[in-house]
């Protein structure tokens, strides 16, 4: 066979596919049993991410006991905030100041245990929060239900707080627009526009001095007394 020949023939043979068989056949003499694919190593990302959000889901209600200065209390702070998103706007001056409200209690809860080592952050993060009350009661309108709710909710808080700090010799610290200074404008301005008996026009008058002294939590609290009288 001449050389041209037989380079031709070279060129066919290496065209030439074994068939699919012959090759699994040939594999598995040399190498064993192909190893058995679990069909539950598709469903490992779905379980992981699922044992995730369980962890997470977990570790949010864990930390609902969490005080400030505590490992999970920037998770508590977390969840606080994404409970806010579903918050509609009108409701968010009532939210926050149950967030305040919370503020309060772990304030008290530090103060009890006489734990000096939180009471800092606790108070740093009461005032941050009342903060962020003040700002969301300046948005509400007037709507008179909607503000007596509110004012019930910041004169408990009032009381609590002045409680709480004078068991520590301290006293409330004047905010530039606090929310009971808000609250109290709208309830007196209220007040002056409806027809009211003897008692109510008292209370009135009393709210509008404490007013006028800059004393608003005693005007709040006069002022909603007023309004709660049928």
């Amino acid at each position: 066979m001449k050389e041209a020949e037989l380079i031709r023939q070279l060129q066919k043979l290496r065209k030439i596919q074994p068939r699919k068989d012959w090759i699994v056949f040939t594999k598995t003499k040399i190498l064993g049993d192909a190893p058995r694919v679990s069909p539950f190593v598709f469903f490992k990302p779905a379980l992981a991410g699922a044992l995730a959000l369980g962890l997470l889901a977990g570790l949010f209600f864990i930390s609902q006991n969490a005080l400030p200065g505590e490992l999970l209390y920037p998770i508590k702070k977390l969840s606080e905030k994404s409970q806010r998103i579903f918050v509609s706007i009108e409701k968010r001056p009532e939210f926050q100041l149950k967030l305040t409200e919370k503020r309060l209690a772990e304030l008290e809860v530090i103060v009890e245990k006489n734990d000096t080592k939180k009471l800092s952050s606790a108070l740093s993060e009461l005032k941050t929060s009342k903060l962020y009350a003040d700002k969301e009661v300046s948005k509400i309108q007037n709507k008179p239900e909607t503000i007596k709710e509110i004012a019930s909710i910041i004169e408990k808080n009032n009381t609590k707080e002045k409680q709480i700090l004078s068991s520590l010799g301290l006293q409330v610290e004047e905010e530039k627009e606090p929310a009971g200074k808000l609250v109290a404008e709208h309830l007196i301005r209220d007040l002056e526009d409806s027809s009211l008996t003897e008692k109510q026009k008292e209370l009135l008058e009393e709210a509008k001095e404490y007013f006028d002294e800059g004393d608003y939590s005693s005007a709040l609290s006069k002022a909603l007394e007023a309004s709660q009288i049928k």
